[in-house]
């Protein structure tokens, strides 16, 4: 029989389960406001008549008995100890805290001695339920435990009882309380947090003085921390509630920074040894809360990384590469969403990217925290360096020390490199920041890591990524040049060619890709590269020169040779990284006019080209005088008054160009151009009185203007001036530009026949020679013989307004010219002649005034058809073809060095010629000679030249003798760049290139198969042994060519006796021993006497340039001429020879050399006068 059911009211549902009886009570806890109320809370009952109180909770069982403890009683006690401390009353905090001071008082007097208890109640119950494993009461009482030691911490007269405390809860018994807590399983976190929670109180407590007594007992206090610091609650981590609870992984962080803050550094050391919890630390950071990253990044700052304690050795344990990966993921915290609490603010997010990237660039960029190592490997070892400074390398170590040069070395800061190719530079600027800080510290980390960053690829795409690596690559190649190769000139190893290119143009940056990035139909790509290769021009500029100046430093030969091939290596090297200069050509012609930064930008690159690889530039015969022409007219439509800040940046780049460029036409005038480039930059500085803050393009025009002999060096800045400040005041009339047009006209006359004026000046019939001097056009230059000679021609073609308004300037000019000079005289004669060829009454009438005004004012008195002392214009001397000697020979007339001429004719006299006529003139000669000027803008200027003729030399098909002369050129050329900078070339080297140079024209000349031979000896002259290697070719050496040996012999005095001008050319011959063998031919009764004199020539300049001394003392030139008369030499040459020689004794009148010979002094001078005697006769 089935059992019957329960009949249910109408009104119970039948799904509804019987009601369960609940005991406890929601009334609220007794607030504690008196001593007694709190001993009351604090009484624990023992049995069951308690059961009937109000508020139950679950029994606990010990021993077979029931303990029983209030709810509301731990309520009551948790909200009695927070109203000490948060409280807004302030007397109520003091009240509480006095009835707390007060109770503990009463309960450590009523305690037998040797009972060191506080809060014996509450602690007897937590042990009670620590020993029961109630997982409601030992949590409960637990927290209140760290709550009141939490609470008197920061009052110092609860010090003594929480010292009391701390003491007994590290007695034995209550560490076995811990232990069951610390062991209790992962899904009772509460149960460990507070474990947790109360032992950091512990630690905490009065500056850690039971710190110690904990660590003692690590067995038990630390046991499974590093898996309680992986503990996370999922709350936390995703942030699900408004106010989760605090994670185990939080309570094990205070744990463990507290026992970091408060043990002993032995302990310490201990503590930060342990791996495995350090891991624990830094694995997964970025999920942790913001306060709760940010307390880690602050105790590793300040009592890790600065703490001096704490042994190198260790923080490299600690600061691994995962855990510096870890730390690193933070960059990204505040861009995972999911990751990060969504009520954390982004101002909380930047914080936290912002110390995790201080804390990481201080780890990787010094040296003292364990990551970073004390090295720099851009050079080898200092073992090596220090002993190649001490020349002490064998060869087989500097072969060594070649093949290192040539490959990539690998780096001992291995746990660094491996962490930055974690890094990603594109994705934010602080991962760029630190990567660049860290190669800014350790620049051997950049080969290193371009090397193994194979997976990124630079392929041109316009997107985020690629445009972050372009400006990462930037960034890199602007760094800095080490110190230590700006330095490197004191001896030492160069650094790997192969490391060093990393630098300057890292090897993601290809040909193939840079020239896919020109040819880009994206204006932005294009720009980037273009900015990535002008930096690396910079930086290889910089280089190349560190490596060049420590070529040319007083260093052991096999050193010097190691630097030099590494100087080349890594020329050859960037030539072959960057892309081919026709193709940024090609870009720059197809850039619109209306995207003028790119503009600017393709401009400046083509300058780098120029001024930093002329070799490869000057191949490219790029003619930027019509883009100069057609820049001024995208400026015309704002009236010359100001021009746009990249528009000027612009002109000054092709101006840079034109400068460097062999093919620039300055004086060519475009289609449609009013006129030439030259002046309508002229117009451009009268004009614009803001153009050029810098001065730079003033300096380029007045070294043109120089160039082409329109000024004068030594007064170019005055005259120029004076030019601006005329055609200023003439600026306001109406048809001014009349003015430029007539100027640009005399320029172009001058240019095409530069040696016209120069020859003007001996032409009487065109104008009286007592007018024009040599002091005269040193001081004023062409421009007024120009302006003289072109006024006729513009007469004739000019109508009367355009005469006058240039009439009003000539007179202007002419004014301040006379003014500045002092050539009333020169300048009369000038405006004479103007005058009497002007028909315009106008004109005739300001030129009269002129004229009147010059005599006036400066009292020329004299007629001027006086003859005044003839002279001529100071023209440098050419270098004449040695030709076979004529049957009646020449006397050779003695003089002394020539000066060099301030006009330097040579720099651009060959350039009106053509290519054989330039070389057999002995116009290349001139320019060889301005590479030993005294000026290092000349030398400058010579080297540009150089390269110009070479350029040209090698497209000349026809000159059957091209190859000789470019090897030539190009050795000479070499020597001179590969000499210290800032010293001029020795007049010998110039002098004997450019006496070679015409041997090389006529295949019949005794010297040669010697100069060919010659230069197959090496790339680069050695200089201090120049005179010496062509003393033993020629005198110790048996002549190519029968009955030749004296010609030679006569071609190497003359060379010598020319190349001596100097007291720095005296100093060489003197280091070659040079005149020994020069006053021993005398000895040979075959020598020709044009030899004879020739040696005494070069005695004769040596004793120029206050070598007398040097001549008596250290070469005998004593008891030379004693010989000569024992010899009996007084007959024919021999008696010119000694009356030369007089020269030799007569300028030294010291009583010290009277003192030094002897005597002997005096007997030579009477040879020489008996010598003379004769000569008379």
């Amino acid at each position: 029989m089935a059992k019957r059911r329960r009949r249910r009211p109408d009104n119970e549902s039948p799904h509804s389960k019987r009601r369960k009886l609940s005991t406890v009570d929601n009334s609220p806890p007794v607030e504690i406001e008196s001593i007694q109320t709190l001993q009351k809370v604090l009484t624990f009952a023992h049995g069951l008549d308690l059961l009937t109180k109000q508020g139950e909770i679950p029994p606990l069982l010990s021993s077979n008995k029931l303990l029983l403890i209030s709810t509301l009683d731990i309520q009551a006690l948790r909200l009695f100890l927070r109203s000490i401390t948060h409280a807004e009353d302030g007397d109520l905090r003091l009240s509480r805290r006095g009835i707390l001071l007060q109770y503990l008082q009463d309960e450590v007097a009523a305690q037998r001695e040797g009972e060191p208890a506080c809060f014996d109640h509450l602690v007897k119950l937590w042990g009670l339920a620590g020993h029961c494993d109630n997982e409601e009461m030992y949590p409960a009482t637990t927290a209140l435990l760290a709550l009141f030691l939490s609470t008197i911490s920061s009052s110092i007269e609860f010090q003594d009882y929480g010292n009391r405390l701390c003491h007994q809860l590290t007695q034995d018994d209550s560490l076995k309380i811990f232990e069951k807590g610390l062991c209790a399983h992962k899904q009772k976190p509460r149960i460990i947090s507070q474990s947790l929670r109360l032992l950091t109180e512990i630690v905490s407590f009065d500056g850690g003085k039971a710190a110690n007594r904990v660590y003692r007992q690590r067995q038990i206090t630390f046991k499974r921390l590093s898996t309680f610091l992986s503990m996370r609650s999922d709350a936390e981590r995703v942030g699900l509630l408004d106010k989760p609870p605090i994670a185990v992984r939080t309570r094990a962080l205070r744990y463990l920074f507290a026992n970091i803050k408060m043990q002993s550094p032995s302990a310490k050391r201990e503590i930060l040894n342990q791996g495995k919890i350090i891991r624990e630390v830094f694995e997964s950071i970025h999920h942790d809360s913001s306060t709760v990253i940010q307390d880690i990044l602050a105790v590793v700052n300040v009592h890790i990384v600065n703490d001096e304690t704490v042994p190198l050795e260790l923080k490299a344990k600690i600061f691994t590469e995962p855990n510096l990966s870890s730390i690193a993921k933070l960059y990204n915290y505040q861009s995972r969403g999911t990751l990060v609490p969504h009520r954390e603010s982004n101002l909380d997010r930047a914080d936290i990217t912002s110390a995790a990237h201080r804390l990481l660039v201080t780890l990787c960029t010094q040296p003292n925290h364990g990551v970073k190592m004390a090295q720099n490997r851009w050079f080898l070892s200092d073992e090596i360096n220090h002993r190649a400074k001490a020349d002490q390398l064998t060869t087989g170590e500097s072969s060594e020390a070649l093949r290192k040069s040539q490959s990539h070395t690998q780096i001992e800061n291995t746990s660094l490199g491996s962490f930055i190719q974690n890094i990603r530079p594109y994705a934010s600027i602080l991962q760029k920041d630190l990567l660049l800080a860290v190669f800014n510290a350790s620049p051997e980390l950049v080969p290193d890591y371009f090397f193994k960053k194979r997976s990124f690829s630079f392929e041109p795409k316009l997107t985020a990524t690629w445009i972050g690596y372009s400006s990462f690559l930037l960034s890199v190649i602007q760094l800095p040049v080490p110190g230590r190769l700006l330095n490197a000139s004191k001896g030492g190893l160069p650094p790997p060619v192969i490391d060093v290119m990393e630098h300057i143009l890292p090897q993601a940056m290809t040909k193939k890709i840079a020239t896919k990035c020109l040819n880009k139909n994206s204006d932005l790509i294009t720009l980037l590269i273009v900015r990535i290769l002008i930096a690396a021009f910079q930086k290889f500029k910089k280089v190349i020169d560190c490596f060049r100046q420590v070529s040319q430093a007083t260093v052991p030969s096999h050193v010097r040779n190691l630097w030099e091939e590494a100087a080349l290596d890594l020329l050859i090297r960037f030539s072959q990284r960057i892309p081919e200069m026709k193709q940024v050509v090609v870009a720059f012609r197809s850039c619109d006019e209306k995207k003028p930064l790119l503009r600017e930008a393709l401009t400046y690159l083509l300058s780098s080209y120029y001024q930093v690889l002329p070799h490869i530039a000057l191949e490219a015969n790029l003619d930027i005088s019509t883009m100069i022409s057609d820049s001024f007219k995208e400026e015309s439509g704002t009236g010359g008054g100001t021009w746009n800040t990249m528009n000027n940046l612009y002109l000054i780049h092709l101006l840079d160009i034109g400068r460097c460029s062999s093919s620039m036409r300055w004086w060519h005038k475009p289609d449609n151009a009013p006129l030439s480039p030259f002046t309508l930059i002229l117009k451009l500085c009268v004009e614009c009185h803001d153009f050029d803050e810098d001065g730079s393009i003033q300096m380029m025009m007045r070294s043109i203007m120089e160039a082409e002999a329109i000024i004068c060096q030594h007064t170019n800045s005055k005259l120029y001036n004076l030019l601006i400040r005329s055609l200023r005041m003439i600026e306001p009339i109406e048809g001014s530009n009349i003015v430029y047009g007539f100027l640009d006209n005399c320029f172009i006359r001058l240019s095409r026949r530069a040696v016209h004026y120069y020859e003007y000046v001996n032409e009487p019939h065109r104008i009286e020679r007592n007018a024009i001097s040599s002091k005269s056009l040193n001081k004023l230059g062409l421009l007024p013989l120009i302006i003289m000679e072109q006024w006729p021609l513009y007469l004739s073609s000019a109508i009367s307004s355009k005469i006058k308004t240039v009439t009003r300037w000539l007179t202007l000019y002419f004014q301040e010219l006379a003014q500045m000079s002092g050539e009333n005289l020169f300048l009369q004669h000038i405006l004479v002649q103007i005058r009497e060829t002007t028909k315009d009454k106008a004109g005739q009438k300001l030129l009269k005034q002129a004229i009147t005004k010059l005599v006036t004012e400066n009292q020329i008195d004299e007629p001027l058809d006086k003859e005044p002392p003839s002279s001529t214009v100071n023209i440098a001397p050419t270098i004449d073809q040695v030709e076979a000697q004529p049957e009646v020979r020449q006397q050779i007339e003695f003089s002394g060095p020539p000066e060099e001429d301030e006009n330097h004719p040579g720099l651009n006299k060959w350039r009106q010629m053509e290519v054989e006529e330039a070389i057999t003139t002995g116009a290349i000669g001139q320019l060889m000679l301005c590479f030993s000027s005294k000026y290092e803008e000349i030398r400058k200027q010579a080297m540009l030249g150089m390269q110009a003729f070479m350029s040209k030399l090698k497209k000349f098909l026809q000159y059957s003798e091209k190859q000789q002369i470019y090897l030539l050129s190009g050795e000479f050329t070499e020597t001179a760049q590969a000499l210290e900078t800032g010293l001029p070339l020795p007049h010998f080297a110039s002098v004997m290139a450019a006496k070679a140079l015409l041997v090389l024209t006529n295949p019949l000349h005794p010297m040669y198969s010697k100069v060919n031979k010659f230069l197959t000896e090496g790339p680069v002259w050695v200089v201090d042994k120049l005179p010496l290697y062509w003393i033993h070719r020629i005198m110790y050496n048996a002549p190519t060519i029968d009955e030749s040996h004296y010609k030679q012999v006569q071609w190497l005095l003359e060379t010598m006796a020319d190349g001596l001008r100097t007291a720095a050319d005296l100093e060489l011959y003197r280091r070659c021993h040079v005149f020994e063998p020069l006053v021993s031919l005398l000895g040979s009764p075959f020598l020709p006497s044009r030899c004879k004199e020739n040696v005494v020539m070069v005695l004769y300049r040596c004793i120029c340039v206050n070598g007398s001394s040097t001549l008596i003392t250290r070469h005998g030139i004593m008891s030379w001429i004693r010989s000569l008369n024992s010899l009996n030499t007084f007959s024919d040459d021999g008696i010119k020879v000694i009356s030369k020689a007089t020269n030799v004794g007569l300028p030294v009148t010291d009583k010290r050399i009277d003192q030094w010979s002897d005597g002997t002094f005096e007997t030579v001078l009477d040879i020489v006068d008996a010598a003379q005697r004769i000569l008379s006769t």
